[in-house]
């Protein structure tokens, strides 16, 4: 079992210019700005600027530090509300209590091992689902009628925040699964046990009834010719393949698969050395030199079977919601 520990948090004094998602960062590499007190100018390619970027931050008043304590987040969006808790989870709690379903990069692991230790900062919750008891929900809702201490508009969404306090009865958890954040989950356990200290895990607790499911295009990008080859010895069709089913699409020709596995089907994509880059379907051009492809849909609850039984998936194949913010909650470790 797992607890959630109160957290000395920063907060951005004027959230909606100061926070970011993926689709912004994106978007800076297209030369749109952001404010100049938006935590995406905190971060710099020097990763020693960026703790002294923080602390001038902290100086101009920017961000402002609240007491120790668990936090409700609400994350209002068109069609769903996400309402969870953040805290910091225990690092010893990380893959005995908490588990991943998917594998990581190791050298995304690493790098991000070595920003932690250079920067101390958690700047985005790994988002964790869990089962909530009725006791707690209860006063998850009794506490989130109050006036949030923080509310405001972002892209569309609503965020409010309350600040809350969990008795011991409400506040143990038999299990939980990584939703999003396995690589940052993994850099901090790699970073407490190179550094031999017990960190805290920057989390935003979450039902697992109320994860939404979605997933990753993936792409190849000049393919092999052996890939091609073995791709064009499947036979092929100008009608899209219903989605529930593999299949990849190249040359305005679509291929269907016969795979029973994701994992199957990056075995077969990467035997010849072929990389997958893998897109929000939203962020994918199609052109005559990729060969796209397409797995079904995997829910939450597959996942959740999966870790429970010690078996990953590979490498951004699920795609869960909600998403966090960057720069919204910021702790020290």
């Amino acid at each position: 079992m797992f607890s959630l520990s109160p957290l000395k948090l920063y907060f951005p004094i004027k959230p909606k210019n100061q926070v970011f998602d993926s689709f912004n960062m994106k978007s800076k590499d297209n030369n749109i700005s952001f404010s100049k007190e938006n935590y995406a100018n905190i971060i710099s390619e020097n990763t020693s600027l960026i703790r002294k970027n923080w602390e001038k931050a902290i100086y101009k008043g920017n961000y402002i530090k609240y007491p120790e304590q668990n936090y409700i987040l609400q994350i209002q969006t068109k069609s769903n509300t996400y309402k969870g808790l953040i805290g910091g989870i225990s690092i010893k709690s990380i893959y005995s209590d908490v588990l991943p379903h998917e594998k990581v990069f190791e050298k995304r692991v690493f790098k991000l091992k070595d920003y932690l230790h250079k920067v101390k900062l958690q700047a985005e919750p790994v988002v964790i689902a869990t089962s909530f008891t009725a006791n707690l929900m209860n006063k998850i809702r009794i506490t989130s009628n109050n006036q949030p201490d923080i509310f405001f508009k972002y892209n569309g969404n609503e965020y409010k925040i309350w600040r809350i306090y969990l008795s011991k009865e409400n506040n143990l958890y038999d299990k939980g699964y990584i939703v999003d954040g396995h690589h940052r989950t993994a850099s901090l356990l790699m970073l407490s046990n190179q550094e031999n200290r017990k960190y805290k895990l920057l989390s935003y607790l979450i039902d697992a009834s109320k994860i939404n499911s979605n997933k990753y295009t993936w792409r190849v990008s000049k393919p092999s010719k052996n890939l091609i080859l073995k791709l064009n010895k499947i036979s092929s069709s100008q009608k899209e393949p219903d989605e529930k089913l593999f299949w990849a699409y190249y040359n305005n020709k679509y291929y269907k698969l016969n795979f029973t596995s994701v994992k199957n089907l990056e075995d077969w994509i990467t035997l010849n050395g072929d990389e997958i880059y893998r897109y929000y379907k939203e962020d994918i051009k199609y052109n005559y030199e990729s060969i796209y492809f397409n797995y079904p849909l995997i829910s939450f609850n597959e996942t959740i079977s999966m870790a429970n039984s010690g078996k990953l998936l590979p490498q951004k194949s699920t795609l869960f919601y909600p998403k966090m913010l960057t720069g919204l909650t910021i702790s020290n470790l």
